[in-house]
């Protein structure tokens, strides 16, 4: 890579405190402006911000709304610990509510809400 023979002079010249004016083509300038865009190049260019974020948006919609369904689904199932695909339905909840320690947990939820609102 060998220097331009005119930096030498521009260096001088900037050293003696003138005033360099320099312009640069545009990158645009160096395109090949004879060949049209293909409808497909101009919609990807269009599209890509979108494109770009299509797999962060689909992993949050998986991790959100796919989860809020599995747990769903095994709220309804004979499940304790781990899965246990068996359908059962409401039986669950029935256990929930009627466990005492469940309507304290409730009750405390409802008092704790009122005072950090509240107060």
């Amino acid at each position: 890579n060998r220097p331009s023979p005119h930096a030498g002079a521009v260096i001088r010249s900037m050293q003696k405190g003138h005033t360099v004016a320099m312009s640069f083509p545009d990158a645009g300038a160096f395109a090949d402006r004879s060949a049209p865009k293909s409808d497909l190049r101009l919609w990807l260019a269009k599209n890509a911000s979108q494109l770009a974020l299509a797999p962060s948006v689909v992993i949050v919609l998986v991790v959100i709304y796919g989860f809020m369904v599995w747990t769903g689904v095994i709220s309804i199932t004979a499940s304790k610990m781990l899965p246990n695909y068996s359908f059962v339905g409401l039986a669950q909840y029935g256990r929930l509510w009627s466990n005492p320690i469940w309507q304290i947990a409730v009750s405390n939820i409802f008092i704790f809400g009122f005072l950090f609102i509240g107060f």
